[in-house]
């Protein structure tokens, strides 16, 4: 082996990545004749760019546990869904609404369980998680403008905005009004695979307040940066 080889203890990392993988010999073979191996290993490819990388093999990115969502409030809630690009939206969007002035960039993080959740206890441990700089649920504008720079993270599981239950419709019943509360929520709809779609869904006080999530689910959260 010339000294320009790599090393013993080189191919033992490199055999030690692959058992971490469970790349099986069919799959090690398969990559063996890609031309993105062979590509990877030219002098002159630029690896730098780790997240360019990761898109191109559709693994998505590698996000940091507080990231930043612009938004632009002065698009409609149906321009963000286009800029989206979503495969299919579904379930009233054309009821979704936002108010807000200009261009705001906030600061974002998922909140994930590992058991099933109702609305009131994934609220809770949104605005206890820090005290000095307090998370809140994020709203529709928030989870649409987050399709919009990270649409690769819908791919991977659903993604929801619950905000602040605020009542969006009233119907008059027998003399009495029923208020509707609003969230958002994207991702890969259960029976398409990994399409990615956005939908906007209602219900009663008490339907809100019951409901329960899977754990798979990813709650946005958000706050505006602090001022030092």
């Amino acid at each position: 082996m010339s000294r320009s080889s790599p090393t013993a203890g080189q191919i033992r990392k490199f055999l030690d990545l692959l058992e971490q993988h469970g790349v099986t010999r069919e799959n090690f073979q398969k990559r063996l004749s890609s031309a993105a191996l062979a590509d990877l290993f030219n002098p002159a490819a630029d690896l730098e760019d780790y997240e360019a990388w990761r898109l191109a093999l559709k693994l998505g990115i590698v996000m940091p546990d507080v990231f930043t969502i612009p938004v632009d409030y002065g698009l409609s809630p149906a321009q963000m869904i286009e800029l989206g690009h979503y495969d299919g939206p579904y379930g009233h969007e054309d009821r979704v609404s936002f108010e807000g002035k200009g261009k705001v960039e906030f600061e974002a993080r998922y909140f994930h369980f590992a058991e099933r959740k109702p609305n009131a206890e994934v609220f809770e441990a949104m605005v206890t998680a820090d005290a000095r700089n307090q998370w809140s649920p994020a709203g529709v504008e928030h989870l649409l403008s987050f399709g919009i720079k990270y649409p690769h993270e819908q791919r991977k599981f659903k993604v929801v905005a619950l905000a602040n239950p605020v009542p969006v419709r009233e119907n008059e019943q027998l003399g009495s009004s029923i208020s509707y509360f609003s969230l958002g929520m994207s991702g890969p709809k259960y029976d398409s695979g990994r399409q990615r779609v956005f939908c906007s869904e209602y219900y009663s006080e008490t339907g809100f307040n019951l409901r329960f999530w899977e754990p798979n689910i990813r709650f946005l959260a958000v706050r505006k940066p602090r001022v030092a």
